[in-house]
């Protein structure tokens, strides 16, 4: 299928005043840092890391859904400053834990604190068995 486009009318002799933009006015909307978040290690399809505030579902990279079929979210933009607690599941799994970096790790580690810096973060929780 052809479709004829009809030509432009350009009027020769003639030019176009030049436009000035004096007022440019910009705006734009603040973009949050980012947390990304990586879960590893030899964790089972049930594994999966999850924040508060609600937003990061991540579990193992191997895995693309997790036990629920839903699609792994391994990252969440917040605020700087906002607090954030991560925590490790691993259902029906014994004798595990989780070695985490970037983030304070809590006794049991099996959670983990940070305030999210202006600049964005990285965690990293790497699910181990005993």
């Amino acid at each position: 299928m052809f479709i004829l486009l009809a030509p432009l009318a350009i009027a020769y002799g003639q030019q176009a005043e030049p436009t000035t933009l004096n007022d440019i006015i910009v705006e734009a909307h603040r973009v949050d840092p980012l947390l990304s978040v990586t879960a590893s290690g030899g964790a089972t399809h049930n594994a999966i890391v999850r924040s508060d505030p609600v937003g990061v579902r991540c579990g193992p990279t191997r895995f693309q859904y997790d036990a629920y079929e839903a699609p792994r979210l391994c990252w969440i933009r917040t605020p700087a400053g906002t607090p954030i607690r991560l925590k490790a599941e691993n259902p029906g799994t014994l004798g595990w834990h989780v070695e985490w970096r970037g983030c304070e790790a809590s006794a049991d580690e099996t959670e983990c604190v940070l305030t999210m810096p202006a600049q964005g973060a990285e965690v990293s929780a790497t699910f181990v068995a005993h």
